[in-house]
């Protein structure tokens, strides 16, 4: 029977030469030779390194799927950049230019191809790209969160063929008159990544490592926690509307403003007002900036429910209320039938309209000057400096010290402390990965001391507890946070491993099905494929396995944590007599981990937390 083509959200590149066809009249062999190389020397290895994959190639082009939109618009400037000087020293007319759209949209995966309006989208929006350049939509803007070096030209609203709606689009123009180059978003506020790092050492002197330690060369911190007079990130979430006389719809939009102030509450980054003082207010004022003023908050949040057949659609806005802008709006659809969880759907809308408040108040610090930035604006400047390597940790670490020095249970900059300290791309640049890591857990056990419930916190615990084989101690945490979101499809993943790990794979097993049927992604479908080869399900390990290793980026599967997939897979399939397969999955896993070609040295490869990591029946299989 044919599979049924799965839909999941990607980032979709479309890249194409601009007159290939002016380059194949004139020396057809040639620029079929050169495109080729292109493809396979430039194209190829840059996708793959920015965790995509190539679906199809054209004779002037190609289409590639990425997990983000960063990783796409970063792969893409890197391409363009590259290209270009590489076709430097050849005459300007022989010169190959390439275009790239880049969208973010849902998308349906049917085998090794890809369909759907997300990559429609990114195909019109190619055209648009200047010569060496990218055009992005909208979507693509609001999902990057760092700083990339570029200016965005507001295209507007553009109509495209064969979408109804018009689509806003954004281009990126890297040529200049010294060629294709990266010009600062913001001169004024932005100073390239070295000036950037010599004004930091400027004013931040590491002492010693750790929290908590005073620094000298510094101007001193102003200490500013929240306090009725400080307007950073405060916001009013306003009751969401629903049409006259749909009691159920009504019923879900109360449900949804309730579930985004709790969401609101519990994040460290913002401060949120009750809602008994939103409909006190709203007695009294209806503009943006009459509410905003009467609330003394800065950001409004409203929206509005409308049911269609069996789906709850729900859009949402946040408003300036100074000026009344509409600073992004967000859409997301809800069965009926499902109970409403802010975990993840809400969780990540909210989030994405509460980051463009971030930037608002980012912009403002970056306007300061270094003897008045306080507490809170030196933890903005830090968050917004890490960029996952060594450089903008070394930027960053001195302003969170500077911070913690002057405020040492400062509950965000601890917050982002642990974040960049425990992340795992720390393994591969960190002179001393144990001494991140014992940064980041004084800063994850400060913090839990003092606000025990934050779920980003107690994720973080868990990953260290898991990180030294505690597994029993990340259930019961794992435990207290279903307590919340007895639904969430993360957490009874996270739930079905650790039974797993711990030898229950009977117990994991209606857990995991559970989370692969409020969410069927690839990491759930991994884990599912874990538990049923523990239970002898050989047959459906085998399925599930297979439709994750489609998903799962090459390169990440040759990492010690999520390579185990290709073992699983491999096992499942020698265990139910096919030979074949099983040889075939275990050709592509030596070929990403040449090394580990007996069962001594795929135990020696195998990272301790990964699912069947020491599981004697895995290894029998692959014997």
């Amino acid at each position: 029977m044919r599979a049924i083509p799965e839909r999941k959200l990607a980032a979709i590149m479309l890249a194409d030469i601009a007159g290939f066809s002016a380059l194949m009249e004139k020396d057809e062999a040639g620029t079929f030779d050169r495109v080729r190389a292109l493809r396979e020397q430039l194209a190829a290895p840059k996708v793959s390194e920015h965790g995509g994959r190539i679906i199809k190639t054209t004779g002037d082009g190609f289409l590639a799927e990425f997990p983000s939109a960063t990783a796409a618009l970063q792969c893409a400037i890197v391409m363009q950049r590259q290209n270009h000087a590489d076709q430097a020293g050849l005459p300007a007319e022989d010169r190959i230019h390439m275009r790239m759209g880049i969208n973010v949209g849902d998308v349906i995966i049917d085998g090794d191809d890809v369909a759907g309006d997300g990559v429609v989208i990114a195909a019109r929006l190619e055209p648009l790209a200047p010569l060496d350049g990218i055009c992005v939509s909208s979507t693509v803007r609001e999902h990057i969160r760092q700083e990339l070096g570029i200016e965005y030209q507001d295209l507007g609203d553009q109509q495209v063929k064969n979408i109804s709606r018009p689509i806003r689009a954004y281009r990126i123009d890297l040529a200049g008159s010294g060629g294709v180059i990266v010009k600062p978003a913001d001169a004024s506020s932005r100073p390239p990544k070295k000036a950037a790092m010599a004004i930091a050492a400027s004013i931040a002197v590491i002492a010693a490592a750790g929290i908590g330690i005073a620094y000298k060369g510094m101007p001193p911190a102003k200490v500013a926690p929240y306090s009725p007079e400080d307007l950073r990130m405060t916001f009013a979430i306003l009751p969401l509307s629903a049409p006259d006389g749909d009691k159920a719809a009504a019923q879900f939009a109360n449900s949804v403003t309730e579930a985004l102030i709790d969401r609101q509450t519990m994040s460290p980054w913002s401060r949120v007002v009750s809602r008994e003082s939103v409909t006190e207010a709203q007695k009294k004022f209806t503009s943006a900036r009459d509410l905003g003023q009467a609330l003394h908050v800065r950001y409004l949040v409203r929206g509005n429910v409308t049911r269609s057949g069996d789906t709850f659609a729900t859009t949402l806005s946040v408003v300036e209320g100074d000026t009344d802008q509409v600073l992004g709006t967000r859409d997301f659809k809800w069965p009926v039938s499902r109970p409403l969880s802010i975990w993840p759907d809400l969780d990540q809308a909210m989030g994405l309209l509460a980051g463009k408040g971030y930037m608002k108040e980012l912009e403002r610090t970056k306007r300061k000057k270094p003897e008045d930035l306080d507490v809170r604006d030196l933890t903005y400047l830090a968050n917004h400096a890490w960029f996952n390597d060594k450089a903008s940790y070394d930027v960053a670490m001195p302003l969170l010290r500077r911070a913690l020095a002057e405020a040492p249970d400062d509950r965000l900059a601890l917050l982002v402390v642990a974040r960049i300290n425990l992340c795992e791309c720390r393994k591969k640049w960190a002179k001393n990965p144990a001494e991140q890591e014992r940064i980041g857990e004084e800063a994850v056990d400060k913090y839990l001391s003092r606000f025990s419930d934050d779920r980003q916190m107690i994720q973080w615990k868990i990953y260290l507890n898991n990180l030294r084989g505690r597994f029993a101690d990340s259930l019961v945490l794992v435990d207290r946070l279903l307590e919340k979101a007895p639904s969430d499809p993360g957490l009874l993943r996270d739930k079905a491993y650790l039974l797993l790990k711990l030898g229950n794979a009977r117990d994991a097993l209606p857990l995991i099905e559970s989370a692969l049927r409020e969410e069927p992604s690839l990491w759930n479908r991994a884990e599912g494929a874990a538990v049923h080869y523990a239970l002898g399900h050989y047959v459906e390990a085998a399925e599930l396995a297979q439709r994750a290793i489609a998903e799962i980026p090459k390169k990440q599967l040759a990492e010690p944590e999520i390579g185990g997939i290709l073992l699983i897979r491999a096992a499942a399939e020698a265990r139910l007599g096919h030979t074949r397969q099983a040889a075939a999955v275990m050709d592509d896993f030596n070929a990403l981990v040449p090394d580990a070609r007996t069962v001594s040295a795929i135990r020696k490869w195998q990272d301790p937390r990964a699912d069947l990591a020491g599981f004697e029946p895995l290894y029998e299989g692959l014997r």
